[in-house]
């Protein structure tokens, strides 16, 4: 004989009935619990993708606020991605800072771009200047001809297809 529990308006509900409208309100908790997180994913992986396109511009801004602020630096960069020999080794250190700080940007963006976390648009518009950096700047090529070696495949094959092919005096 079933044991009766409660009692609601003379009716009577054994154990086994409890535990099924328990088992019910348990699954639609758990349907709502994840709608909610699939609501909070969203809104987080949104919110990731503004801050890393964010992180992109600001990647790629940080060497021309150095070179728009500090005109000795303009200067060395403008003489160096002409003919870099035309720089001393003080001048070429400091060339090279600048140049590396591009390139670790365009590798960023190669990266973000192949992990699909930033618009296919903002990629195509960085890369095409990077790219244009690479094939007419001697300075950018002798750079890269010269440290290659610090970037990391795949992106070091796919940078060095946009170079012409040069020896390390960023002569074609």
């Amino acid at each position: 004989m079933p044991s009766y529990i409660f009692s609601k308006g003379g009716i009577l509900m054994d154990i086994m009935e409890l535990g099924a409208i328990g088992e019910a309100v348990g699954g639609v908790a758990v349907i709502a619990t994840l709608v909610y997180l699939a609501v909070q994913l969203s809104g987080s992986r949104k919110a990731l993708k503004t801050q890393t396109h964010h992180n992109l511009i600001m990647a790629a801004q940080r060497p021309l606020e150095f070179v728009m602020t500090d005109s000795e630096l303009a200067d060395i960069v403008t003489r160096g991605d002409e003919d870099p020999s035309a720089l001393g080794p003080a001048e070429w250190e400091r060339y090279s800072n600048y140049a590396f700080m591009v390139l670790n940007a365009w590798e960023y963006g190669y990266y973000l771009d192949q992990s699909q976390s930033v618009p296919r648009t903002l990629w195509e518009g960085g890369n095409g200047y990077w790219t244009e950096l690479a094939r007419t700047k001697p300075g950018m090529l002798k750079f890269w001809a010269e440290n290659e070696h610090a970037f990391a495949e795949p992106f070091r094959s796919y940078a060095a297809a946009r170079f012409p092919i040069a020896d390390h005096t960023g002569s074609v």
